[in-house]
């Protein structure tokens, strides 16, 4: 898989894709700070340059014609569904950068996150955004600077965490990785009072604790664990076809979300209402043709929201592309990044980010791009 790149398809110059994952990240920073000029001109930016890509290699077979097919089909959804601009961006950025280096994909990202982080005080103090206060769940009265609401900033912070724990992860010291993702959950929760980022770091350490014991310590404690050892193979079955199993439990607790065992996950994360109201519109020709969403009715839930937003068919490829990648990836891999990926995953089902051109769901398909082409 690391010869995805035949010898015919021209390239962007190493230098020119670095170039482009600041573009890629400084749209992403202006979008938060909200300068909604700067970020989408970035982004027009993005999207010329995928068609300048496309244009020198019109002569190209093979890899470039299953690129090109996947961007034409994604901007057929796009004349559909003017939320689905997002599902275009992901599948442009992923097209434009895949010989960048992972490591050098979270130092950069990281970079611009701190930067952010630093702008945010001084930018809000000056006036030149916005600052909004809010009362969080355990009754205290917050700032949150730029971020229109608790769970938006709690995201923000999430992603800071996730890029600060990969850059570690990357250098092999897991201990300090895994230390500033079980501290930071709770910093997060009681400083927004977001769940779901709450849930997704607790859930990504738990799973590396697992993944620990049952991939890299399997010698050491087989006698004590015998009747608990689960196959590897099981986890890489369940998490390949986590996009087929997470539409299904979306679309079981939208349905279902006040009885049973659903009930009780409700509870957990609060989103069935919002989602019956969805479903339950939700026709057999939206399948293919995609869904008008309501603007004043949130969709909190990543599967949902990518279907309904494009249609069944960009929804095959995203699960084909989740397969895919856990499908040969190393047991390395296994213990160092597939707790951040199932994490990503747990954190779909409360929010919708995974469909939205942000920071999570670019570190998702980027980390699910390498795996596939063997290089994490």
């Amino acid at each position: 898989m690391k010869d995805c790149i035949t010898s015919k398809e021209r390239c962007f110059s190493s230098f020119g894709e670095k170039c482009l994952l600041h573009l890629v990240c400084l749209s992403f920073m202006f979008t938060t700070f909200d300068f909604f000029v700067l970020f989408w001109s970035l982004r027009v930016i993005i999207l010329c340059c995928t068609f300048f890509y496309f244009s020198f290699n019109l002569a190209s077979c093979g890899y470039i014609v299953q690129k090109g097919c996947i961007f034409l089909f994604s901007l057929f959804c796009c004349i559909l569904s003017l939320y689905s601009i997002h599902f275009l961006l992901i599948i442009s950025t992923l097209i434009l950068l895949p010989r960048v280096p992972f490591r050098y994909f979270v130092d950069v990202n990281l970079f611009y996150f701190i930067i952010t982080v630093l702008l945010l005080l001084p930018l809000s103090r000056i006036g030149l955004i916005q600052n909004y206060t809010f009362i969080i769940k355990t009754g205290e009265m917050r700032d949150f600077y730029c971020f229109t609401n608790p769970n938006r900033f709690g995201s923000f912070l999430y992603a800071f965490v996730v890029f600060l724990s990969l850059f570690f992860t990357v250098k092999r010291k897991l201990l300090i990785s895994y230390c500033i993702v079980f501290g930071s959950s709770f910093f997060i929760y009681f400083r927004t009072g977001c769940r779901t980022a709450f849930i997704a770091l607790i859930f990504q350490f738990v799973v590396f604790l697992v993944f620990r014991v049952f991939f890299v310590r399997r010698k050491h404690c087989y006698k004590l664990l015998h009747f608990f050892m689960i196959p590897e193979h099981f986890f890489r079955f369940i998490l390949s076809l986590s996009g087929i199993l997470l539409i299904i439990f979306s679309f079981a607790l939208s349905l279902y979300f006040s009885t049973g065992i659903m009930l009780f996950v409700d509870l957990l994360i609060g989103r069935g209402v919002y989602l019956y109201e969805v479903v339950k519109s939700y026709s057999f020709i939206n399948l293919f043709l995609g869904y008008r969403l309501n603007a004043e009715l949130p969709l909190d839930n990543s599967y949902i929201y990518i279907l309904c937003t494009t249609n069944i068919f960009v929804y095959i490829i995203f699960s084909i592309f989740i397969y895919r990648s856990f499908k040969n990836c190393s047991a390395q891999f296994f213990v160092c990044y597939a707790p951040f990926i199932a994490a990503f995953l747990v954190y779909g089902i409360t929010e919708s980010l995974l469909g939205y051109y942000s920071y999570i769901a670019l570190v998702f398909y980027f980390m699910l791009l390498k795996s596939m082409r063997g290089e994490l």
